[in-house]
């Protein structure tokens, strides 16, 4: 899913936004950045079922799945530095777009 503006075209966030959201991956901080996402989005009227008519929030995020630095299958180690620079790569297409 992609935020658009009015007149439809994508919106990408600034610089700063995203330096932030690189260092809190980067920390570690599993407040402001869970490996996983957060369990309320997990569990609101957008997520889709899954195995037998649940939800996300009710097979992944119990406290049986809670890890170092959030839920899943690698959340027991922090952000490789790859992953991290995706995330940069993604924002940085974005930015081409816009003429930055």
């Amino acid at each position: 899913m992609i935020a658009v503006d009015r007149d439809q075209k994508p919106r990408i966030p600034g610089e700063a936004a995203v330096m932030e959201y690189v260092l809190a991956m980067a920390t570690g901080d599993t407040e402001s950045r869970p490996k996983g996402g957060w369990q309320d989005y997990h569990n609101g009227p957008q997520a889709r079922h899954g195995l037998h008519g649940r939800k996300r929030d009710e097979m992944f995020y119990t406290d049986k799945g809670q890890k170092a630095y959030g839920t899943g299958g690698y959340a027991d180690k922090p952000f490789r530095y790859r992953g991290i620079q995706e995330q940069v790569l993604g924002c940085k297409a974005g930015w081409a777009g816009k003429g930055r």
